[in-house]
């Protein structure tokens, strides 16, 4: 399972790098990290494939995908209204049928998850990642392995 950290600026992605995270959720691309690029735009540069468009805004996304970069929708119900590479929903509102119904439109992410419990729980229940503010989560979740 990937563990990405929701950054809330620059310091905090560079120590969620250093603590083992798989990449990082942010409001600009940080270098040399998989970025998740939470935006209401598409970046003016060249498609990376260490950064994923994220939006709830069905316009960006088609334009970001049409320009080569990977994305992920917000989910606000459970009802994806197409593919994209990632779908990030609340772990509240996912159950083993929901997250078995949304893997036919993307690669499931969880947020905001701090509990190590509740990831292991999401992971079996086929979560491909989760989004989380806890920088001791990583080593936390390879304790209960």
């Amino acid at each position: 399972m990937s563990i990405i950290f929701n950054a809330e600026d620059e310091a905090k992605a560079q120590s969620a790098k250093s603590a083992g995270f798989d990449g990082v959720l942010a409001e600009k691309v940080i270098k040399g990290t998989l970025t998740f690029l939470r935006t209401k735009t598409v970046p003016d540069m060249p498609a990376d494939p260490n950064v994923v468009v994220v939006s709830e805004s069905m316009n960006t996304l088609s334009l970001a995908s049409t320009r080569g970069w990977r994305t992920a929708l917000i989910l606000r119900d459970s009802r994806p209204p197409g593919n994209f590479d990632f779908l990030i929903s609340d772990f509240a509102n996912l159950s083993p049928r929901v997250v078995k119904r949304l893997q036919r439109f993307g690669k499931v992410i969880a947020w905001t998850v701090n509990d190590p419990v509740m990831a292991k729980k999401l992971q079996g229940m086929g979560v491909m990642g989760i989004i989380t503010t806890n920088l001791d989560l990583p080593r936390t979740i390879a304790f209960l392995d």
